[in-house]
C-alpha cells in the first residue's frame, strides 16, 4: 500500500470568548503546574464493568480527537493531553452507571494550561454549522515520453480556479472521471463515502455428499472495488479557515481476473478457480487549512499501481482529486425535532430528533406550535435520537416542534 502524507498546521490564537454548557475545572498540582479537566460529554444510564467500574462512551468525535492532537503542537510544554471516560454515580448490583462523563484532561505549566483552556473554549463556543464537501476523482494517463510519474502535490484553489481545473479535466482526452460524490456533516465531526461495486469470484471448491453421490460446490468470495473517502473538519470562524483531515483509498482489480483450470478424477467437469490481483492506492492529508480565499483544493500525482486495464486507462496513470467545500451556519428557523411527550411534574419534554444535530447538555431550545414560539428550555441529555429537555418557560404538548 502506498501512503502519501501532506501536513499543514494552523495556530489558534487564544480568545477571551467562553464556551457555554461546558464544565471547566482548573486546579494547581504544585511547582507552577496545573491540571485542567473539561467535560465534553455527559450521559446517564451508561453500562459499566461490574468489577472495575470502567465505562466507555463510544466513539470520540473528530473535534475532540483534533484537540487532543493539536494542543500539544500549539503548546509543546504540556506534559499530557488525554481523553478520559469515567462513571460519576454507579449502582453496584447491575453495574449500570447512572451518570458518566468524558472529559479532556490537560496537565502542564499553568500559563500553557490556561492558554490551552482559552483555545478549547473558543472551539467549543463555535456556532452550529454544516460543512459540505463535493468530491471529484479522475484518472489521468501520463504522457508517453514521461518516464516517471509526477510527485504528489496539493494546491489550494479559489472558486474560479476550481471551476477552471474541472473544465480542464473534462476537456482532457487522457482523463477519465471515475467517481463524484458529496459529504455533509456538522462542524467538528467526520463522515465517509464509498463508491464502487463488489466483485464476486470463485476462490475454491468444497466436497459435499448427497446419499452415495459426491460432488464439488464452488466457494464464492467477494471484494470491494472502487473509492473510499473520509473527511473530518473543524471550522474556525474568527480565522475564517477550515482544518481538514482527509483519507482517500482507491482499490482496483486487474482485468481479466486470472483463472486456473483443472479436473477431478470422478468428475469430468472443468473446475475454474479465480485469483484476483488487487492494487490499492491511498493518500492521507492531516491539517490541510483552507481560508476565505479558497473554495477547495486539488491533489495530483497520486500514482496508480500497475494494473493492465482500468476504466480504459493503461499502466501509467495517476489519480487527481478535486474537492470543493462550503461552510453553512444552521438557520435558527431549522426544525430539529418534535415533542413526543411531556411530564408536567418534572417539566421534562421528550423530543424525537429528525435532523443530524448534536445536542450538548444545557443547550438552549425553543418550542414552536404552528410556527409560533410557545416555550423555552434547555437540554438535559440525549440518548439515541431522543432528547430530554427541561422546560424553563411555558408548557408544551405532543406534536410541538423545536428549533
Amino acid at each position: 500500500m502506498r501512503a502519501l502524507s501532506v501536513v499543514f498546521f494552523v495556530l489558534l490564537t487564544a480568545s477571551s470568548s467562553s464556551a457555554q454548557n461546558v464544565n471547566f475545572q482548573l486546579e494547581s498540582v504544585g511547582l507552577g503546574r496545573s491540571r485542567l479537566r473539561c467535560t465534553i460529554v455527559e450521559r446517564r444510564g451508561v453500562p459499566a464493568a461490574k468489577n472495575t467500574g470502567s465505562v466507555s462512551l463510544g466513539r470520540v468525535e473528530f473535534r475532540d480527537q483534533w484537540l487532543q492532537k493539536e494542543l500539544p503542537r500549539l503548546f509543546p510544554d504540556l506534559s499530557g493531553v488525554d481523553i478520559v471516560d469515567r462513571a460519576l454515580v454507579r449502582t453496584s448490583p447491575s453495574g449500570c452507571a447512572a451518570t458518566a462523563e468524558r472529559f479532556l484532561e490537560i496537565v502542564g505549566p499553568t500559563s500553557s494550561v490556561e492558554a490551552a483552556s482559552a483555545v478549547i473554549r473558543r472551539v467549543l463556543a463555535e456556532p452550529m454549522r454544516t460543512l459540505k464537501f463535493k468530491i471529484w476523482a479522475a484518472i489521468v494517463r501520463f504522457p508517453v515520453e514521461q518516464k516517471r510519474p509526477p510527485s504528489t502535490q496539493v494546491k489550494l484553489l479559489g472558486q474560479s480556479q476550481l471551476e477552471q481545473r474541472l473544465e480542464e479535466i473534462a476537456r482532457d482526452e487522457s482523463a477519465t472521471m471515475i467517481e463524484t460524490g458529496g459529504l455533509e456533516f456538522l462542524n467538528g465531526r467526520s463522515a465517509s463515502m464509498s463508491a464502487g461495486s463488489r466483485v464476486s469470484y470463485v476462490k475454491d471448491y468444497k466436497l459435499s455428499q448427497a446419499g452415495d453421490r459426491l460432488f464439488l460446490e464452488p466457494v464464492v468470495d467477494n471484494f470491494k472495488e472502487g473509492m473510499t473517502w473520509s473527511i473530518g473538519a473543524v471550522y474556525d470562524s474568527p480565522a475564517k479557515s477550515v482544518f481538514i483531515d482527509s483519507h482517500f483509498k482507491f482499490v482496483q482489480v486487474q482485468r481479466p481476473i486470472p483463472k486456473f483450470r483443472g479436473k477431478v478424477g470422478w468428475d469430468d467437469r472443468e473446475l475454474v478457480i479465480e485469483k484476483p490481483i488487487l492494487a490499492e492506492t491511498s493518500w492521507n492529508s492531516e491539517g490541510l487549512v483552507c481560508g476565505t480565499k479558497h473554495a477547495g483544493f486539488v491533489v495530483s500525482g497520486i500514482r496508480l499501481r500497475d494494473v493492465t486495464q482500468l476504466a480504459g486507462v493503461g499502466r501509467k496513470a495517476e489519480v487527481v482529486l478535486i474537492v470543493r467545500f462550503d461552510v453553512e451556519r444552521l438557520s435558527g428557523e431549522r426544525i430539529l425535532g418534535s415533542v413526543q411527550g411531556y411530564d408536567r411534574a418534572t417539566k421534562l419534554a421528550f423530543v424525537q430528533v429528525t435532523q443530524s444535530v448534536s445536542f450538548e447538555k444545557d443547550m438552549k431550545i425553543e418550542f414552536l406550535r404552528h410556527n409560533a414560539s410557545i416555550a423555552k428550555g434547555r437540554v438535559v441529555e440525549m440518548i439515541g435520537n431522543v432528547v430530554t429537555v427541561y422546560v424553563d418557560e411555558g408548557e408544551v404538548i405532543a406534536g410541538d416542534q423545536i428549533r
